[in-house]
């Protein structure tokens, strides 16, 4: 209409490289003009370690990562999504574990080297089953030239089977991100063993909205950590910390090619207004 605009998103997306490449990123990049905004929400992940970055030291270098279920889901289920250097490569697979920390077994090996693959597995088990579906691209063939392995993963029983990511390769560095919660090292029973690796807070801002080379992406701070209830009851925020510190559920940069994300921050951690008497 050839009018000055401001766009705000506010979808969230868990999966994709995080790097402003993704479909939606790079539309949105190609559209923004003189006098057009677009400005989308860093995210409410801050608080999971549902990222791990690793720098492998050769082909005998493993990265292994306990991969914590989406909560209250039966088949419990979640999506992990992981992305090589450019033109690297990535090899990797499922190990199931049962709660003593015994490996009961694995699926199928998964290699972006072949190219575009969509392909699945699935274990029986005494108590249930494990199923994989995944997908592998090859670095030249995503827009940002990196090798992608993409894997939905479930089981009918999650209190006996536990889920765990391996993965591989000669010299390359790897993001990985759990889009239903964790990446932990240890079960939640609390064994853990000496190669499991947890996750950090680092990279979580969400895809949509978060990562574009041409949006704003905006976090959440603390301006309050209390508020007057009904009736004149003083209570406590659900995410308190210092004043003006991030939101600890406000997601956090960088992007995964180094530009600092959230741009700006405002007030989102528990936001006071009036309250109609009638």
């Amino acid at each position: 209409v050839n009018r000055p605009a401001v766009i705000n998103i506010s979808i969230g997306g868990r999966v994709g490289p995080r790097d402003g490449s993704s479909p939606i990123d790079r539309y949105i990049e190609g559209q923004v003009k003189k006098g057009h905004i677009v400005i989308g929400a860093a995210g409410n992940e801050g608080r999971l370690p549902d990222h791990l970055y690793h720098e492998f030291a050769g082909t005998s270098d493993t990265l292994r990562t306990v991969v914590q279920w989406a909560k209250g889901q039966i088949p419990a289920r979640t999506n992990i999504d992981c992305w090589s250097d450019v033109n690297g490569r990535l090899e990797g697979r499922i190990a199931i574990y049962n709660n003593l920390g015994q490996r009961l077994g694995s699926l199928k090996v998964m290699n972006t080297q072949p190219g575009t693959q969509i392909d699945s597995d699935t274990l029986s088990l005494p108590e249930g089953y494990f199923g994989l579906i995944y997908s592998t691209v090859r670095a030249n063939q995503n827009t940002n030239r990196k090798g992608r392995i993409l894997l939905a993963v479930g089981t009918n029983n999650p209190e006996s089977y536990n889920c765990v990511l391996e993965l591989w390769s000669a010299s390359e560095h790897v993001h990985c991100w759990n889009a239903g919660e964790n990446l932990l090292d240890s079960l939640p029973n609390g064994f853990s063993l000496p190669e499991w690796t947890g996750g950090d807070t680092l990279n979580t801002i969400n895809e949509i909205g978060g990562t574009g080379k041409k949006t704003i992406t905006v976090g959440a701070y603390t301006t309050t950590n209390k508020f007057t209830w009904l009736g004149g009851v003083e209570r406590d925020i659900f995410f308190p910390t210092a004043l003006g510190d991030f939101a600890p559920f406000s997601s956090r940069g960088p992007s995964t090619d180094g530009r600092v994300k959230p741009e700006i921050m405002a007030p989102g951690n528990s936001i006071l207004s009036a309250l109609s008497s009638g």
